[in-house]
């Protein structure tokens, strides 16, 4: 598993966006991940929304991660 700190760095990075999670311990919740060809943005944060059931928010760059549980 990674945890979704690092994943969140990723997909920071190859998004060119800035993520905010709004509940700091969620940080260090592990995901499942595989590797994606050509992953698109919307298919990275419905993965986040329904492993960790975020709600998630857009403002233009900014996504903003709320809630969540790790599972």
């Amino acid at each position: 598993g990674v945890p979704l700190w690092q994943a969140i760095r990723d997909l920071e990075r190859y998004f060119d966006v800035n993520i905010e999670v709004t509940e700091a311990a969620m940080l260090e919740c592990t995901l499942q991940v595989s590797k994606y060809q050509q992953p698109k943005l919307e298919e990275m944060l419905d993965i986040l929304r329904f492993s960790l059931d975020f709600e998630v928010e857009r403002q233009e760059e900014q996504i903003i991660l709320r809630g969540g549980t790790c599972q």
